[in-house]
C-alpha cells in the first residue's frame, strides 16, 4: 500500500526563530515514517508545510496532497 504523510508546523512552534526544521516537524516526520515501515507501507511522498499553521487552509504542501489524491497516487495519508 502507498502512502502519504503530511507534516505541519504545530501551533507551539509557530514562533520558532531559527531557519531550521522545527522540534514538531522532525517529531512528526520520525513518529509518522516508523508507523508506515511498522504496516509495511511504501511511502509515495512527505508533505511538508513548514511554516503554515493548520488554522491556514492556503498550504501548498496540502494543496499539493490534495491534488496527488484526485490522481489516486496513494491510498492513505498518515499525520499526526
Amino acid at each position: 500500500m502507498l502512502c502519504a504523510i503530511y507534516l505541519r508546523l504545530s501551533k507551539e512552534d509557530e514562533d520558532k526563530d531559527d531557519l531550521a526544521e522545527s522540534e514538531s516537524i522532525i517529531n512528526q516526520r520520525a513518529m509518522l515514517v516508523e508507523y508506515a515501515t511498522s504496516q509495511g507501507w511504501e511511502i509515495y511522498k512527505i508533505y511538508t508545510d513548514e511554516d503554515y499553521s493548520g488554522i491556514d487552509n492556503n498550504r501548498p504542501a496540502f494543496n499539493q496532497m490534495l491534488a496527488d489524491a484526485e490522481q489516486k497516487r496513494f491510498q492513505i495519508v498518515l499525520c499526526k
